[in-house]
């Protein structure tokens, strides 16, 4: 089998980690309304990439995760006037019905952020203590221009990225792409961390799930292609900074 991986932008043959086992993450949706015909696209297109190498006789663990703690959950909650946990669990269970509605098989595993609060923690800890990230104001920011690699995967060059910012001008950030790991809250679900009270960054939340249940690289790591910059390029920069390899070894898109 031959499968473009976004990240070489070419057809490799796929050649699995270990023998005759896949190791899938693909990324779910933010739980804070129901999902539109475009959410169902990578439900249903790795849905068949999954059945496929199941027909071929591979083991295939498939993980995917929901996001049911975020700002826009938080604004979802003022909107409907209830509390937050209402909200992420509303849309959570929506979307779930939808997927098999679509007959999509379950994911083996569906990890969800308020699940893996003490492990998101302790990965932007460690990358403090690496000094790929710093402090400011309460919020925890990755240092972009630290790890050469940096857009490699969106096909990106950091100065261009920076020349053509369009990104508003953050005073507590020392370069304008330097994104965000763990933000400063005090509105809605908050919680306690060294380094201040607040809720996790979105691209921190798949790293450290993927770190915690697949204990190093999967096979295959998809989703949209809207999620290739900057989601995915900042999943690939914390882990290049945090173990010095890839996260994965065939990323895919639709």
């Amino acid at each position: 089998m031959k499968i473009y991986n976004t990240l070489s932008n070419k057809l490799e043959e796929f050649k699995p980690i270990e023998k005759n086992k896949v190791r899938m993450y693909i990324c779910g949706p933010t739980v804070y309304n129901y999902i539109h015909i475009g959410n169902a696209r990578p439900v249903v297109f790795f849905d068949v990439v999954r059945r496929y190498f199941i027909y071929l006789g591979y083991y295939v663990k498939f993980v995917s995760n929901l996001t049911d703690v975020n700002d826009k959950i938080f604004l979802q909650a003022i909107k409907e006037n209830v509390d937050e946990t209402h909200i992420a669990k509303k849309y959570s269970d929506a979307f779930l019905e939808d997927s098999r509605a679509l007959n999509a098989m379950p994911a083996d595993v569906v990890p969800r952020v308020t699940e893996y609060i003490n492990k998101i923690k302790n990965y932007v800890e460690q990358l403090i203590e690496k000094d790929y990230a710093y402090t400011s104001g309460g919020d925890v920011y990755f240092r972009v221009t630290k790890l050469e690699e940096y857009g490699n995967l969106s096909g990106q060059k950091v100065d261009d990225l920076i020349a053509g910012s369009r990104v508003d001008i953050n005073v507590k950030k020392e370069n304008p792409l330097d994104f965000m790991l763990w933000k400063h809250n005090t509105d809605g679900i908050t919680y306690k961390a060294s380094f201040g009270d607040g809720r996790p960054g979105w691209h921190t939340e798949c790293s450290a799930m993927i770190d915690d249940i697949f204990k190093g690289e999967v096979d295959i790591h998809g989703g949209g292609s809207e999620l290739r910059f900057p989601h995915h390029e900042n999943e690939l920069a914390q882990t290049k900074a945090m173990h010095g390899r890839g996260l994965a070894r065939i990323w895919m898109h639709n």
